[in-house]
């Protein structure tokens, strides 16, 4: 049983045996996939359509990713074609291409620096950043990446499991409600955009039998007050539906591509609940 009041500071490092990149490696990721963007720009070119999806009739293409990013989709479908389309497409291409370059260049730390560096790539890097980490939840599981049937001094890297454990020693689910919530004994300051913490605590402590009544309105307690995102969170996690993170473990893009855009159109929207260090320095949060 926990008996200090205690607060866990957690930074990239604590969800990288997810499968989440630490600082370095997102900086990588960023730049793969501004490039890989770029790579559909020139097949468009080319081919006009590279990636069609027979069901829909319709083909993804830069202008539809360039529609989402400036969120200037037409209402009807089959109106990309025109002159003020072709200039969004273009100007995201461009902004692609310098982020890309500037950071092949630069090989920054991290991207948080290399963007205070650049306030004109905000926007679409904190877009890239947002898309990186949506396509790790896709593949994030309840059981982590690791090599622990080689390597068992692997397992200590999982300190996921050593929080659950804490939790799950108390008797039952009004001692976790009086310890972690009204006594507050554990409170969590996180750097991290992703939410792999509250999605493997509460996947966890609905399959425990003392707690599984009482697991989603512990988790909407404690997530509300025990856990602070000090950089925004990719989600606002609405715990009052059936499944509070319907993102995790699905594909991120299917064999027609379909999942693609939608990922895409999601990455758009969670990019503007993230602030990068350098954007966010300023703000003055009383929570915090």
């Amino acid at each position: 049983m926990i008996q200090d009041k205690t607060t866990l500071i957690l930074g990239a490092g604590a969800s990288c045996h997810y499968g989440f990149p630490t600082g370095e490696k997102l900086i990588k990721k960023v730049c793969q996939t501004a490039s890989g963007l770029i790579d559909q720009y020139n097949k468009d070119k080319i081919n006009q359509t590279l990636v069609f999806n027979p069901a829909s009739q319709q083909a993804i293409t830069f202008q539809k990713i360039s529609h989402i990013f400036y969120g200037t989709e037409p209402k009807l479908p089959g109106h990309y074609e025109n002159e003020a389309h072709q200039d969004r497409a273009e100007d995201l291409k461009k902004k692609l291409e310098n982020l890309s370059s500037k950071i092949k260049s630069l090989d920054p730390l991290n991207i948080d620096t290399f963007l205070r560096d650049h306030p004109s790539l905000q926007d679409v890097g904190t877009f890239l950043i947002a898309f990186v980490l949506l396509r790790c939840e896709s593949l994030c599981k309840s059981v982590p990446e690791n090599d622990h049937n080689k390597d068992k001094n692997q397992d200590s890297n999982n300190w996921y499991r050593f929080l659950i454990h804490v939790l799950a020693d108390c008797d039952n689910s009004e001692e976790l409600k009086k310890v972690f919530l009204d006594e507050q004994k554990l409170l969590i300051i996180t750097f991290n955009y992703d939410v792999s913490l509250e999605y493997h605590l509460y996947n966890s402590l609905k399959q425990i039998e003392k707690f599984q009544d009482a697991a989603r309105n512990f988790m909407k307690a404690f997530s509300e007050n025990c856990i602070f995102h000090v950089y925004g969170a990719l989600h606002a996690i609405d715990w009052d539906v059936p499944d509070p993170f319907a993102e995790f473990g699905t594909p991120s893009e299917s064999s027609d591509g379909f999942d693609f855009l939608k990922k895409v159109k999601l990455a758009r929207q969670c990019s503007q609940n993230i602030k990068t260090i350098y954007k966010a320095k300023d703000n003055k949060c009383p929570k915090y």
